[in-house]
């Protein structure tokens, strides 16, 4: 369907803080007129404008073996946990398969104070090269329509392999779209596996996989980018990245991707802004969970806000988010896959989270209860006491928040 000038539309957008926006979009003839088909998609309206980039993003070539990561930021002006996670695992597979990595921070303008906030953290993460692309309308919730550009810029700059965005934040709004136009695929809470088979095992194979871990580690799916032959645009699963993954202080070379390379982006104008409640939970390393019994002695109906309260209160940061376990939505479990998965107290059904090798469930039962059998690890209190919400946030503590 071709837009007319005067066409209008309304949509939501998601920023990386998981705030919600509702824009209006005009679309104008001038964008048109500079070769960028600027559409709407007619299956989901809430999509918004998509771009449909030239031949010059269309990758007709084997992609090079470069690994582009999308990097969002705070509200403090930092790169997320998520983002620093996303880099931390690129590198890993950058020393396994010979690629350069890329880091892409599409910002409004920034000083250099707040620069060196970005820069020196993904240095440390292991990045070869900050790609930076500034721009007023970089501001506002990730869209396809403007941000989708800075990512546009950079791979005809830096064909590539892989494009890792980390968990939560623009990864809906601008993967999807990203891909269609690349024509590959698309992989949500994924995890990247590297083989250490000699070249003559691999037999045409590749060292890398993206790996789609489905809820109870029973189903995977799994892709090969050598087989695929076209680029691979992964939202990668929540983790975190601590001192152990610190490639201590490096000298970060920094391109600019000037805006005059950008394509022309249509207007909006933002109408209201509201939170996604479970925003929180895609981004977060350690989901929480509270059952419907967490002591036998006390009633839980109300009990589980105490609980939820001393987790806040305990300050341990965006890693952890914490819900009832019967509060949680059925379609967001099958995209949640955290480093570790608390239980608290007894449920009549615990949901069903996407578990990578790696995650660990971690349960606190009451004195004498009997665990399931996915559970990794066991606390318990003495037989005479019951649990209470300063053993959970103890447990958390010991798990380690994330450090830069």
């Amino acid at each position: 369907m071709s837009p007319r000038s005067d066409a209008q539309m309304s949509k939501r957008l998601w920023a990386a803080d998981g705030s919600r926006s509702t824009k209006r979009v005009n679309l104008t003839a001038s964008v048109l007129r500079d070769k960028t088909d600027v559409h709407a998609q007619n299956a989901n309206p809430h999509m918004g404008p998509q771009i449909r980039c030239d031949k010059k993003l269309s990758h007709e070539k084997v992609p090079l073996p470069n690994i582009l990561v999308y990097i969002d930021g705070d509200q403090s002006g930092c790169p997320t946990e998520p983002s620093l996670f996303a880099v931390r695992e690129a590198r890993r597979v950058c020393r396994a398969a010979g690629a350069s990595l890329y880091a892409l921070l599409a910002h409004a303008p920034l000083s250099q104070r707040q620069l060196d906030a970005f820069s020196v953290p993904i240095g440390r993460a292991g990045a070869d090269k900050l790609l930076l692309c500034e721009s007023p309308e970089f501001a506002r919730p990730a869209e396809d329509g403007i941000h989708g550009r800075a990512l546009s810029a950079a791979l005809r700059k830096i064909p590539s392999t892989l494009v890792l965005f980390p968990a939560g934040g623009s990864a809906r709004a601008l993967g999807p779209p990203l891909a269609a136009r690349l024509n590959g695929p698309y992989v949500a809470a994924a995890d990247l596996v590297v083989s250490d088979s000699d070249a003559e095992s691999l037999a045409g194979r590749g060292r890398v996989h993206v790996v789609h871990w489905l809820p109870g580690l029973a189903q995977q799916a799994q892709l090969d980018p050598i087989e695929i032959e076209r680029p691979l645009v992964v939202a990668l699963r929540s983790g975190r990245w601590g001192n152990e993954n610190d490639h201590g202080a490096r000298d970060l070379e920094i391109e600019i991707i000037p805006a005059r390379e950008l394509s022309p982006s249509p207007k909006s104008d933002e109408l209201e802004r509201e939170v996604d409640p479970w925003s929180a939970f895609e981004r977060a390393s350690v989901v929480v969970l509270l059952g419907d019994t967490l002591s036998p002695s006390i009633d839980s109906d109300g009990h589980s806000d105490v609980w939820q309260r001393a987790v806040d209160e305990a300050q341990l940061g965006a890693c952890v988010a914490t819900a009832r376990a019967n509060a949680l939505p059925p379609a967001l479990c099958r995209h949640l896959c955290p480093d570790v998965i608390v239980r608290v107290g007894a449920n009549s059904h615990w949901p069903e989270l996407s578990r990578a090798p790696a995650t660990r469930v971690l349960h606190l039962l009451p004195a004498q209860a009997s665990p399931a059998a996915d559970v990794d690890i066991i606390w318990q209190p003495p037989s005479s006491e019951d649990l209470s919400p300063k053993d959970l946030v103890e447990v958390l503590r010991s798990l380690g928040a994330p450090s830069r």
